[in-house]
């Protein structure tokens, strides 16, 4: 499990509500959210291998491509997941 601190300034930043009171989810959070969690996977997959040395060329590609790959699949469902949280905020 992943927590988002969601009162970091920097999420605060990115979050943005409509105006019918629904979070809005835009490329912007996107971006960010991928960022957090990439890095905090990347972190357990190193801790899970139990890696003593670790290649820090290796491990910056891995969170890149970790990164870019999350970001490609929060933005194929972003419109989903905008339509079912208008869907839940309507009367």
């Amino acid at each position: 499990t992943i927590l988002v601190d969601s009162s970091h300034p920097d999420f605060l930043a990115r979050f943005k509500m409509t105006r019918q009171g629904t979070p809005k989810v835009d490329e912007r959070l996107c971006g960010y959210l991928a960022t957090i969690v990439s890095s905090h996977y990347r972190e357990r997959a190193y801790q899970a291998a139990s890696r003593q040395r670790v290649d820090y060329a290796l491990a910056y590609e891995q969170m890149i491509s970790t990164y870019c790959r999350l970001e490609d699949a929060l933005r194929s469902v972003l419109p989903k997941l905008l339509r079912d949280m208008s869907e839940e905020g309507a009367p």
